[in-house]
């Protein structure tokens, strides 16, 4: 890519990364610290003619919450147990009925990579959240984030020199 000068790093990211659930910690911190690596590789390789991006999805209609696609957690600390079961009972109530359309959901990755489409007449995304729980996750991760930080803005500025 860097001989030609072109070409687009796509990372896959998810509502994880705006959106923490108990027993998903570990999930959610690779989803977080992946959509920051692909922003910072972005400023890093676009002076070359290259593009990175991390496309966070809510949940697509895919086998992803099959309990054969994933290693159920087994903790050893018998106090966790039963919440494990209610999370897991969760993710198996939601199988099959994920909003998110995934040949929708590629349509629009291929758009974005291209230019074309849902990505035409468009600045290049380093990051866009497809799926409508991502997008309303990640709103109000923001939204939440800018009150915090607005109320605690007199604390911050108090200690600079």
């Amino acid at each position: 890519m860097r001989e030609r000068k072109t070409g687009t790093v796509v990372f896959m990211g998810s509502l994880g990364g705006y959106r923490w659930m108990p027993y998903c910690g570990t999930y959610c911190t690779t989803k977080w610290a992946l959509r920051a690596l692909s922003l910072s590789l972005h400023d890093e390789i676009s002076p070359l003619g290259l593009r990175s991006t991390c496309i966070d999805f809510g949940y697509f209609r895919t086998n992803f919450l099959q309990p054969q696609q994933r290693a159920s957690e087994v903790s050893r600390i018998p106090d966790y147990e039963e919440n494990n079961k209610r999370m897991e009972g969760a993710l198996q109530a939601y199988n099959g009925k994920q909003p998110g359309d995934p040949t929708k959901g590629t349509r629009v990755v291929v758009d974005i990579v291209r230019g074309e489409g849902a990505a035409a007449n468009r600045p290049f995304p380093t990051n866009v959240c497809l799926g409508s729980d991502c997008y309303e996750a990640a709103k109000t991760m923001a939204e939440n984030t800018l009150k915090r930080v607005e109320e605690w803005r007199d604390v911050s500025m108090s200690t600079d020199f």
